[in-house]
């Protein structure tokens, strides 16, 4: 679709049944052009870089194009002609070789995506402002071994002194509301600082219907709180190693101080799930902080994959051979389209195409840019780019098929597009960027409370 507009730049097109592909320099992009890259190539830097439904793509292509004069685009100034010749993708299929994730010591992906948690701990729902809806609350008992706590509040002081009174009697807390997310900040940490791991339902925001939002709820409690009955399998190669997620992020408050905060997720071989968190900190950067959380992680879990939310990974090689580092992240230059023998294949999950190796500090660098998502319907999905160090290649395809695989673990919603441990971390880190934003101080954001955010 993106390429559909190109033609006017180009003889050189290759035809895709009504679609028209026109390669641009190799140099430039790889694998094929997005609109973002098609801005930079032309000297336009009004494109947005969000998630963009292809129509909406489709036009903001077309209005740069209409730009280009005679197949000649302008970097800084400079002028280059559009390269007509096909572009070769080494796009293939991960060979998964089995699913890396059990339930219950059995490999079925069907009870992966099916997955009804059992929570052990007593659940409290607190009504705020909205009106008794009989059906949330009975599908919320079903996920519960203990009997629900069903307590209303009229507003967000009656809601925190509800909280207060059933403290230590409650294990979990969901609240119910109708368009209050304002509040839903506040009422988390304090929650999480009573002891309990809260959540919330916006019963006037039904796209998808209640059950699942449900469903989802218990997941996320049950993921929190460790209640996860998966385990992973890694290959023969990586069975002694831990995998870790390492993500940061810094956020800006209105005082004007910039804090830094760092989240891990551990999933051991044959063991559970383990968190850790760098509560908000002035003083570092994302950089510094990431190389910090690493050590520690390297000190106290022994062997890793360390997958961390970075396109470069430079600073985490220091020739420790303790982690296998791997840098997995959307964003980044490249393409949201793989294409290979005259067909798009975004929709086919595992897909990826290997791009040119690098050597970083002496180590040699295997770069991989992968569809770790399914098909969207209301946009156009973003690559995963993943950064291998110092493994060969045919280790380092197996280390992305596993990586693939870890994105089916503790599915919360639909698979996320990168690994679970990273897309945890992730999470994690934008709870904390909420929070912060909301007005809750820094210092009352301890381990202990981010661990049930």
């Amino acid at each position: 679709m993106l390429n559909n507009c190109l033609k006017k730049v180009s003889t050189g097109a290759i035809k895709i049944g009504d679609r028209v592909v026109v390669p641009i320099p190799k140099r430039y992009v790889a694998p094929l052009p997005t609109s973002e890259n098609v801005a930079k190539l032309c000297g336009r830097y009004d494109v947005q870089k969000l998630k963009i439904a292809p129509k909406e793509r489709l036009i903001k292509v077309t209005e740069i194009v209409d730009n280009i004069n005679s197949g000649l685009g302008k970097i800084v100034g400079l002028g280059f002609e559009i390269d007509t010749q096909p572009i070769e993708i080494n796009a293939e299929s991960v060979t998964i070789g089995g699913c890396y994730v059990r339930v219950n010591g059995k490999s079925v992906l069907q009870e992966l995506t099916q997955w009804r948690p059992k929570i052990d701990g007593r659940l409290a729902v607190i009504k705020l402002d909205a009106d008794n809806n009989n059906e949330v609350i009975n599908s919320m008992r079903a996920y519960f071994r203990s009997q629900p706590i069903i307590e209303s509040a009229r507003d967000v002081r009656e809601a925190e002194d509800v909280l207060k009174s059933i403290k230590g009697q409650a294990n979990y807390v969901v609240f119910l509301h109708c368009d209050n997310e304002a509040a839903m900040p506040r009422l988390w940490y304090m929650a999480a600082k009573l002891g309990m791991y809260p959540h919330d339902v916006n019963l006037c925001r039904n796209t998808r219907g209640l059950q699942y939002k449900v469903r989802n709820v218990a997941r996320e409690l049950a993921v929190r709180s460790r209640q996860v009955p998966h385990r992973i399998e890694p290959p023969e190669t990586f069975r002694d190693y831990s995998i870790v997620g390492i993500d940061a992020t810094m956020t800006s408050t209105r005082k004007g101080a910039v804090y830094t905060s760092v989240s891990m997720v551990i999933v051991k071989p044959g063991d559970g799930v383990y968190y850790e968190v760098m509560p908000p900190r002035i003083g570092y950067n994302d950089i510094e902080a990431l190389r910090k959380a690493l050590e520690k992680a390297k000190s106290k879990y022994g062997r890793l994959i360390a997958v961390i939310n970075k396109a470069s990974i430079a600073p985490f090689l220091d020739g420790d051979a303790t982690a296998i580092v791997v840098g997995a992240t959307k964003t980044h230059g490249y393409s949201r389209i793989l294409y290979r023998d005259n067909e798009v294949s975004n929709s086919k999950w595992g897909k990826f195409v290997e791009l040119q190796r690098r050597i970083i500090k002496g180590v040699e660098v295997r770069r991989f840019l992968a569809v770790g998502t399914y098909e969207s319907h209301d946009g156009t999905n973003r690559t995963v780019l993943y950064n291998i160090a110092g493994l060969a290649e045919k280790l380092a395809r197996e280390l992305l098929g596993y990586l693939f695989n870890l994105a089916l673990f503790a599915p919360v919603g639909n698979p996320p597009s990168l690994p679970w441990p990273l897309h945890r971390a992730d999470k994690m880190c934008k709870t904390i960027h909420r929070l912060l934003k909301a007005g809750v101080d820094s210092g009352d954001l301890t381990e202990e409370v981010l661990r049930r955010l």
